[in-house]
């Protein structure tokens, strides 16, 4: 009988490898019973490191393919938008991965997974480009921006159940290259602008529990009144914890509520060598974080189950 492969795609380089790792460990921790194919997109990725990432799928029987980009290709997207050009080679994913392929999950490689996810996988795409989650609060204003319907979902591209044939279909088109030589000057959210601009009204917004990002944490946490209970099932149900913007798991100063689980994951892939962590041991800053901790908590949790 053919076992089901369930196809998924990361991008990293040398400094996000141990990272990238953590993202597959928690991933295959959480989805034992499913098969999968890892593709791993890179500019850059040493031997040691790939032996790294073939170790964490070798466990689980997960098949393994580096595919290596050269950075050449990236110099058409210098200095467009706030983050990082090699953020665009999400652009890329259609025409990298193999052509019998129809349907590959994105993940970041700063996010954990933390619950199963063969439904949304097996979730039928037929007429959308995309599945993701809506990038709120900023989703507003980002539509804005990009001149998107309001009735368009604006995604996080953290995680996304991509349609492999429509991307391909655009990227043949040279829709990517289109929206962003016809709109540099307004772009900001690189990649993220790019796909939501091209796949306007192709778009499946999947419950928020699938990207909860650090906009659902905190004293102020920012989600819209529509996504509001969403909010509240996502924080007691998550899917994937997407550690977002300056909040990373692996740096002490920060403070997240599944920090000690992102440490656990890393200890499994680490194997005795130095993990790239910030390792500032300030007894001070150590229990102002605890402090912080347990007081936002305390906050959370009276939103979550108070009336």
């Amino acid at each position: 009988m053919q076992v089901k492969m369930y196809n998924v795609v990361l991008i990293a380089d040398d400094n996000y490898a141990s990272y990238a790792a953590v993202t597959l460990q928690s991933l295959f921790e959480t989805n034992k019973t499913l098969y999968f194919h890892i593709y791993l997109i890179s500019c850059g990725f040493s031997q040691i490191n790939t032996q790294k990432i073939i170790k964490v799928c070798r466990k689980v029987n997960a098949e393994f393919d580096l595919i290596t980009v050269n950075a050449s290709e990236l110099d058409d997207f210098e200095n467009i938008g706030e983050w990082s050009k090699f953020t665009f080679l999400k652009l890329f994913i259609p025409s990298k991965l193999p052509l019998i392929l129809d349907k590959v999950l994105y993940l970041d490689v700063d996010l954990l997974v933390v619950d199963r996810l063969q439904e949304c996988f097996d979730l039928d795409l037929t007429g959308y480009a995309i599945a993701g989650v809506e990038d709120c609060p900023s989703c507003i204003s980002h539509k804005e921006r990009c001149h998107i319907p309001q009735e368009s979902p604006y995604i996080n591209s953290g995680f996304m159940l991509i349609n492999l044939e429509e991307w391909r279909k655009a990227d043949s088109q040279h829709l990517f290259l289109k929206f962003i030589n016809e709109n540099k000057d307004r772009m900001k959210i690189n990649d993220q602008d790019v796909i939501n601009s091209v796949f306007a009204n192709k778009i499946y917004s999947l419950h928020l529990r699938y990207n909860v990002t650090n906009h659902c944490y905190g004293l102020h946490y920012n989600v819209i009144a529509k996504h509001l209970q969403q909010w509240r099932e996502a924080r007691r149900h998550p899917a994937i914890i997407h550690f977002t913007n300056w909040n990373k798991p692996w740096l002490f100063e920060t403070c997240h509520e599944y920090k000690s689980l992102y440490k656990k994951y890393l200890s499994y892939i680490s194997s005795g060598e130095v993990v790239p962590e910030n390792e500032r041991r300030d007894y001070l800053l150590k229990v102002k974080n605890s402090i912080k901790y347990i007081f936002v908590k305390f906050v959370d949790m009276f939103r979550l189950y108070g009336k």
